[in-house]
């Protein structure tokens, strides 16, 4: 990839809805060959979609926790469809060093919490289960290259 590629990039992660011209300024390239790029970056899935990143408390959601879960091998699939379903999970990782995956969950408080982990606690038999509380977010989809 050329410079120029990682530079619309950037500005696309830094802001997905700079126009086109406004990019063109910052990196002195035609409007014309920004669109033909950021295509090309769509369809070979550098792109893979456009998100809005959200201040979740400012909607009422204070708790923010992940997770890192090992599950016997009989109930990973399992475990796996679970955690695909539960729309308080913000991400979902499949991860190594003697994990199986690993959550991001937001929740309103510590009790919707709570009961979300005494369910997944109480469905599935866990050899490993690392729970660690956010307390403040310092960074977040920022990088760079």
């Amino acid at each position: 990839m050329k410079k120029t590629d990682f530079m619309i990039l950037e500005d696309l992660r830094l802001d997905a809805r700079s126009s086109l011209s406004n990019i063109s300024k910052k990196i002195n390239m035609p409007p014309s060959t920004i669109y033909d790029r950021i295509n090309k970056f769509r369809k070979s899935n550098i792109i893979t979609r456009y998100t809005t990143l959200i201040d979740f408390p400012k909607l009422g959601f204070n708790h923010h926790a992940k997770i890192a879960l090992k599950v016997n091998r009989d109930q990973k699939e399992d475990l796996l469809n679970f955690l695909n379903n539960q729309s308080c999970i913000n991400s979902f990782h499949e991860i190594n060093h003697g994990f199986d995956f690993f959550i991001e969950t937001i929740h309103e408080d510590i009790k919707s919490y709570s009961d979300f982990t005494d369910k997944l606690k109480n469905e599935f038999d866990f050899i490993e289960f690392n729970e660690y509380q956010v307390t403040n977010v310092i960074k977040t989809e920022v990088f760079s290259v």
